[in-house]
């Protein structure tokens, strides 16, 4: 299902696998949450943005994770609970994505 969010990402696949069955994201700057996302099992870890020595733990203790930046990563639990409402509940949902307003 994220590759239909269609966002802005990096992806570092430091597990080298092939498919995945879990992924844990943060809204916000968490690179150095990799390390919980690693002792929970979780495939990959998405957040919004990490600095290097962030990145190299994560390919240290070989956690997988997404950079998606920080709009982006705001976007994604709406999106996932309105999938959920569906799936679950047969619910519509409409997500409006205005972007940031220059003007405000």
């Amino acid at each position: 299902y994220l590759e239909s969010l269609q966002l802005q990402k990096v992806f570092y696949n430091f597990w080298n696998k092939k498919s995945f069955t879990s992924i844990v994201f943060c809204s916000g700057w968490a690179g150095s949450e990799a390390i919980q996302a690693k002792q929970n099992n979780f495939d990959i870890y998405l957040t919004w943005e990490a600095v290097h020595h962030e990145i190299c733990l994560a390919k240290d203790i070989k956690q997988s994770i997404i950079l998606a930046w920080h709009r982006e990563t705001e976007k994604i639990g709406p999106q996932l609970l309105a999938q959920h409402l569906k799936e679950k509940f047969n619910i519509e949902t409409v997500f409006l994505d205005v972007g940031y307003q220059d003007d405000i």
